[in-house]
Order: structure tokens, then C-alpha cells, then sequence
């Protein structure tokens, strides 16, 4: 099976209705597996891929494309910006 890396702006998140592997940059400026999501009828199983950080994003990808092709999910995502800070005035910010 061929893991496919797709790519996503800051804002965007990972689609609901499929299993995937998140890479994305920390505010630390290193890169994170953040978790997958195998999802079945009782909801969803997450995982974290070790190792958790990188400093490379295509290590990153890499480590986390093997850990998705030997569990058998086919998409790794790729979120390389940080999204825009909260307006104060935004549902779930931090005042």
C-alpha cells in the first residue's frame, strides 16, 4: 500500500470521515506526528507515532508515512504553519 501525503494550509484539519496521520510544526519549530485516528463503529482509536518530534519536516514525513503504511492508513497530512492566533472575541479563546 502507497501512503499518500497531502498537504494543508494552516486552517485546515484533517478530514473526519477517514483514518490519517498528522504531521505539523510545533511553536517549538520542530515537527510532531500529533496522532492518527483509526476509526470503527464504536468511534475512534488514536495512536501517537514515537518518535514524537523531529527536526526535519521530511524525516518527519518519512517516520510518519512508515508508522501509517504499517498500520494501514493510507493518508498522511502535513500542516506546516501555525494557525492564526484566536480573536478574543472567538468561541474557545484564551483571554
Amino acid at each position: 500500500m502507497a501512503v499518500v501525503v497531502v498537504r494543508l494550509e494552516p486552517e485546515e484539519r484533517p478530514p473526519e470521515n477517514e483514518n490519517w496521520v498528522l504531521v505539523e510544526r510545533e511553536s517549538s519549530g520542530r515537527y510532531a506526528a500529533s496522532g492518527s485516528a483509526i476509526r470503527h463503529g464504536r468511534g475512534a482509536t488514536f495512536y501517537v507515532p514515537v518518535p514524537a518530534l523531529e527536526n526535519d519536516l521530511e524525516a518527519a514525513i518519512a517516520k510518519a508515512s512508515a508508522w501509517a503504511e504499517r498500520h494501514q492508513i493510507e493518508t498522511v497530512f502535513v500542516r506546516e504553519g501555525l494557525p492564526a492566533p484566536k480573536s478574543r472575541n472567538e468561541p474557545g479563546a484564551t483571554r
